[in-house]
């Protein structure tokens, strides 16, 4: 491990690294530790940014372009911040011909946001994805990891009414 200031870490929290630390006999190779490693970054701060991708590598005493392959390769790790509630449309064939891509402009208009951008409250950002692998929940969305499928219009906005009022519930 290398040995780096405490004050020298932003995203690499106390914390974050006692996690990777306790991951590393399971880990033993760099390379496989990235990906929890990555996984302890976000769960601590909601999305993995370039500083983050920069501080990881030098801690682990790998490439930086590794880190970033990873990061940018998957779409569970997210470059920027998102709302509360994260919503993936899905949008490989059996959606599609579902009706995914209406679905998708309706849930953006519906929330005033472009995609991948975070609604002005905070609490949502919409992306399609390519597979969600829920083909038999066509046309499917995702959010925050759940899926639900099949899914309408009507069902969308039932879904944002419930999203914003569970919001409110945790706010009070």
């Amino acid at each position: 491990m290398a040995l780096h200031a405490e004050s020298a870490y932003r995203f690499l929290t106390p914390e974050v690294r006692a996690r990777i630390e306790a991951l590393r006999p399971r880990y033993p190779d760099r390379r496989a530790l990235l990906m929890p490693a990555l996984w302890a970054i976000q769960e601590a701060h909601g999305w993995i940014p370039l500083e983050a991708q920069a501080e990881l590598a030098a801690y682990l005493e790998v490439p930086s372009v590794w880190v970033h392959e990873v990061v940018s390769f998957y779409n569970m790790y997210r470059e920027r911040p998102v709302g509360r509630y994260l919503i993936y449309v899905c949008g490989n064939i059996a959606c599609s011909l579902r009706g995914a891509r209406r679905l998708l402009r309706f849930l953006l208009d519906r929330l005033g946001v472009a995609e991948r951008a975070v609604t002005p409250d905070g609490l949502f950002t919409v992306e399609r994805v390519q597979c969600i692998g829920a083909c038999e929940l066509a046309p499917v969305i995702q959010v925050n990891g759940e899926f639900i499928g099949p899914v309408d219009e009507a069902r969308l906005e039932d879904l944002i009414t419930a999203l914003r009022a569970k919001a409110r519930e945790v706010a009070s």
